[in-house]
């Protein structure tokens, strides 16, 4: 059924009439799937912001101050191959995270003048900012994950421990 009606509109794209929908699609359920669509979209991007602006990063790191969480700052390069299997992690840590962290990338290639802003010299590299302040930068490869890891937790306890 569905490849007939495929080849159908494939046809009617062709035609002299030009296209025509087979039947009508209900709007409600164009729009539940369309939302459903955004809202999904709009979860996914909330996980990791690529930041290319160092006004940007510093509006970042002052909102998760301000809402009491950290902003951990992923610095990359698109040609770096380790950088590149740091993400999932880095995106799934971002998942697991609270809502008042913010989780941000920075392409250094694209944004050289932030990066050096913040002393960034190798990638993939990674910064913490807890109450504004820079807690924790260090290079993290696949090798050093647990440990950066091990790192961020030990700043949450700190956290908690202040508030």
């Amino acid at each position: 059924m569905r490849h007939s009606l495929l080849l159908g509109c494939l046809a009617a794209l062709h035609s002299s009439e030009g296209w025509r929908a087979p039947h009508p699609v209900p709007v409600a359920a164009t729009s539940a799937a369309a939302a459903r669509r955004a809202a999904a979209a709009l979860a996914l991007e909330r996980e990791v912001l690529s930041v290319a602006d160092l006004e940007e990063v510093k509006r970042n790191v002052r909102d998760a101050a301000r809402d009491g969480g950290l902003c951990v700052v992923k610095w990359y390069a698109p040609w770096c191959k380790a950088c590149y299997a740091l993400s999932p992690r880095f995106a799934g840590l971002a998942r697991a995270a609270p809502m008042h962290d913010r989780f941000l990338q920075v392409d250094i290639a694209a944004s050289a003048k932030v990066a050096a802003h913040y002393g960034v010299k190798k990638v993939p590299s990674v910064s913490v900012f807890a109450h504004n302040q820079l807690v924790m930068q260090q290079t993290v490869t696949m090798k050093e994950y647990s440990t950066f890891e091990e790192g961020l937790q030990a700043i949450r306890v700190e956290e908690v421990r202040r508030s």
